[in-house]
């Protein structure tokens, strides 16, 4: 994934559970480091892997995103 990030110029939010025991933070920040264009990091405190971000972060969640797509210039 480090490496594959170096070809994405999309615009890219990349969203992180801090606890997740499959890919640490540094493995995430490598990753978001090698992204092109415009990029955000969010880091979940409480969410792991597989966690599903809205189940224990709904509202925070579509805040960040649609943030996110407004910064991009996406408009919903």
């Amino acid at each position: 994934p480090i490496n594959y990030a170096k070809k994405i110029k999309c615009p890219t939010l990349l969203l992180y559970g801090r606890q997740d025991r499959k890919v640490s933070l540094d493995e995430i920040k490598d990753i978001f480091n090698n992204l092109g264009g415009q990029k955000k990091l969010i880091i979940y405190d409480e969410a792991g892997h597989e966690n599903i971000y809205l189940s224990k972060y709904s509202a925070l969640w579509r805040a960040d995103v649609q943030q996110f797509l407004e910064t991009v210039g996406v408009n919903l």
